[in-house]
């Protein structure tokens, strides 16, 4: 089926989300320039969608991206745009809001400045009813080992399992060295991902030697990889912005996050996880990642949330994805 037949219209909105810190060990403290897009079907009317990327981490440019869309050359991405697009605009023509059909899946919060985290921290943590963190790890290491271990004995006290991304930027050696630190603390490491680029080509052999360790694979497509089923990890990391998946194809646990976009790409991803709840696929204490607008300055989309119980939690207001109001008074261009 051609998808373009079903178009009239395609427009784009410049946005910026402005970091309140570094987001990875290789971003910056710069805007974060996105898009958003609105789709005129001939059929249901308008829907709308998020267009974020991360070129330090791989992607296409987000100006190169439209251009791509302009002439029809589609990737994943850019699928799943128009896949979003086509579901807001479906439940807007039946003035239905698209998140009551879902079941709301518990987050974890993440920190992507280390020092942040003390004892105060992670009480008000606890309190506010999180059971699992994400850090964002780099390659100092071993000059944060003290502190490290501080953290990891309060996690441990108060039953708070952490997850730690790397980005890819260890080395074998260094991701070694790493273990051995944390040794004392596997009981509390929910899992590591991305260590170092390939990690899971040495999958067993770290298992050998930490049996209880989990793995966790990002920043992964379809055409990486020949067979998803080759690829052995404890952890995918599923992110439904960029992602083009058969979801019955994993046998690991899945955890779904933002793109660390806008707010109107969060709830598309959050729908897609609790879409994939309400099937009946439940693994032991799922928890997701769509709580990443905390990581951004507030803007009047983001200002629409609330977080109970870790959970995200929209207005409810409006209809397909919400924000009506908001999507209506942006300053559209035409694109096609």
């Amino acid at each position: 089926m051609n998808i373009f037949a079903q178009i009239n219209k395609i427009y784009f909105s410049e946005y910026h989300l402005a970091p309140l810190k570094k987001l990875n060990s290789k971003s910056d403290l710069n805007l974060r320039k996105g898009y958003l897009l609105k789709f005129e079907f001939k059929k249901l009317g308008n829907g709308y969608c998020d267009l974020f990327t991360w070129p330090e981490l791989g992607d296409l440019q987000g100006i190169k991206q439209l251009e791509n869309l302009k002439a029809k050359i589609l990737n994943n991405q850019l699928m799943k745009c128009i896949y979003f697009s086509y579901l807001d605009a479906k439940f807007r023509s039946k003035k239905e809001n698209i998140l009551t059909k879902i079941i709301n899946p518990k987050n974890h919060l993440t920190v992507v400045d280390f020092n942040e985290l003390n004892l105060d921290f992670i009480l008000e943590l606890k309190n506010q009813g999180f059971e699992k963190i994400k850090i964002k790890l780099g390659i100092n290491i071993l000059e944060i080992q003290q502190k490290l271990t501080t953290i990891f004995e309060i996690l441990c006290e108060n039953k708070i399992k952490v997850r730690i991304d790397f980005n890819n930027t260890l080395s074998k050696e260094l991701f070694e060295l790493f273990l051995n630190i944390i040794r004392p603390y596997l009981n509390i490491i929910d899992f590591i991902e991305d260590p170092f680029p390939e990690f899971y080509k040495g999958y067993f052999h770290i298992k050998e030697r930490y049996l209880n360790l989990n793995l966790a694979l990002d920043r992964f497509t379809d055409n990486q990889l020949s067979s998803i089923h080759e690829v052995p990890v404890d952890f995918y990391v599923i992110k439904p912005a960029v992602q083009k998946l058969n979801y019955s194809n994993f046998q690991s646990n899945l955890v779904f996050t933002s793109y660390m976009d806008h707010p109107l790409g969060q709830l598309c991803a959050l729908y897609e996880a609790g879409l994939f709840l309400k099937k009946g696929n439940i693994f032991d204490n799922f928890h997701c990642g769509f709580l990443t607008h905390s990581l951004y300055e507030k803007n009047k989309y983001s200002e629409t949330f609330s977080i109970k119980d870790s959970k995200l939690i929209p207005s409810g207001e409006g209809t397909g994805f919400g924000f009506d109001e908001y999507l209506q008074k942006e300053n559209w261009k035409e694109l096609i």
